[in-house]
């Protein structure tokens, strides 16, 4: 019986450092997280666990490129060649990614090789002649007007707010969390219009302009009596949990496919709602902070979907 307790407690011991070291020797480069467990004696579920709660600190590394660099073998970013980012398109199409996300991964990946070179972390950038056509945008599903108003009505807090200024106003989710009270213009003690010049990174908006946008009144519903107050309008909001509850209040509001349902489809009910009130078409274009003109094929995607004319 003790020899069988010495065993386990032997089996189930923190190995030292002398003994990680031997056995991260004799390991490649890059584990899964498989491979991590079995080297660590813990479950796979224990080692995404502490990954989440961030104990295994920069030792751990994200991303499609490593996965696929760990299954080709490649240790090297210097022996990375063009051959080698056509085999990457392979393994993802492999995986089934949608095509977007496949594009997105293979530009990124070129960025990253070109930043490299820029920096002279690499002696040269090897992957400049490499292209690829161009992924299809996949069709967007786009809300009616009674689905934005059925959203406002249902959601809580600053979510409807939230809701408003994307379905009324064409704001980005990055708009809505970085709009300040300052931003709002007012007349006659009444909102009128919006003044968008934060919502991206660096303290800009996506395309780098800032644009004006007029103030829907289910929108000015939402905000009352203007205030001279300066700072956030909104503490609350973030992408992560407001997506949640959208597909959460889709759901309760008996959306047919509600899981469907993302946060710019707001934004595609603002642009039918101009199309079918005949606003010019570069006049949409610049309240939603577009910089190049949709196909005429997009158009008509979202000309139908708004409902009735207002």
């Amino acid at each position: 019986m003790r020899e069988g307790k010495d065993g386990a407690t032997i089996m189930n011991r923190k190995l030292t450092q002398g003994e990680l070291t031997t056995a991260l020797g004799e390991m490649p480069p890059i584990l899964t997280a498989e491979e991590a467990a079995d080297l660590l004696r813990l479950k796979v579920s224990t080692v995404y666990r502490y990954v989440s709660e961030g104990k295994y600190g920069g030792a751990v590394k994200r991303g499609k490129p490593l996965r696929f660099c760990r299954e080709a073998k490649l240790c090297l970013a210097r022996r990375f060649s063009e051959t080698d980012l056509y085999r990457y398109r392979e393994w993802l199409v492999g995986r089934q990614y949608a095509d977007k996300t496949v594009q997105g991964a293979l530009v990124l990946a070129k960025q990253l090789f070109k930043w490299a070179w820029r920096q002279g972390t690499l002696r040269d950038y090897r992957l400049a002649a490499a292209t690829f056509q161009k992924a299809k945008a996949r069709p967007q599903p786009c809300f009616t007007s009674k689905q934005v108003d059925q959203l406002i009505k249902a959601a809580a807090g600053e979510e409807k707010a939230a809701f408003a200024l994307m379905g009324y106003a064409g704001l980005r989710i990055g708009e809505v969390e970085q709009l300040q009270w300052q931003d709002i213009q007012a007349r006659d003690g009444n909102p009128t219009m919006l003044h968008i010049r934060r919502g991206g990174s660096n303290g800009s908006t996506k395309d780098k302009d800032e644009r004006f946008v007029p103030i829907h009144p289910k929108v000015a519903e939402q905000f009352g009596s203007p205030r001279s107050d300066r700072g956030p309008i909104y503490c609350e909001i973030t992408q992560r949990t407001l997506l949640k509850r959208l597909k959460a209040l889709c759901k309760r509001c008996e959306f047919e496919n509600p899981q469907q349902y993302k946060l710019p489809s707001f934004r595609h009910h603002v642009a039918s709602l101009c199309a079918n009130n005949r606003v010019a078409h570069r006049k949409a274009l610049a309240w939603l902070g577009h910089g190049s003109l949709l196909p005429p094929a997009r158009r008509r995607q979202f000309a139908g979907n708004a409902g009735p004319r207002r």
